[in-house]
C-alpha cells in the first residue's frame, strides 16, 4: 500500500492553499438536465479559468445543479 502524501507536499508555497469549488449545472441523467453537454463543458472551463486567474491552487468539482433523487 502506498502512503498518501502530506498536504504540504501538494502545494509548494508559504501560504494556505486556496481551493475553489466548481458547481456544475445539471448533468445527463439528472431531472434538471437541459440536453446541452457542450454548454456544461463551456461553463466548467470558464469557471475553472476564473479560479486559475484568481490564484486558486486546486478545484473540487461537484454536481450542485443535480436535483436529489428519491426512491419512488
Amino acid at each position: 500500500m502506498v502512503a498518501a502524501a502530506p498536504w504540504s507536499s501538494l502545494f509548494a508555497h508559504d501560504r494556505p492553499a486556496l481551493i475553489g469549488v466548481l458547481h456544475l449545472p445539471p448533468l445527463p441523467g439528472s431531472p434538471r438536465w437541459q440536453g446541452d453537454f457542450e454548454a456544461v463543458r463551456r461553463f466548467a472551463l470558464a469557471d475553472a479559468a476564473a479560479y486559475l486567474a484568481g490564484g486558486a491552487d486546486g478545484l473540487v468539482v461537484e454536481n450542485f445543479g443535480d436535483a436529489p433523487f428519491f426512491a419512488s
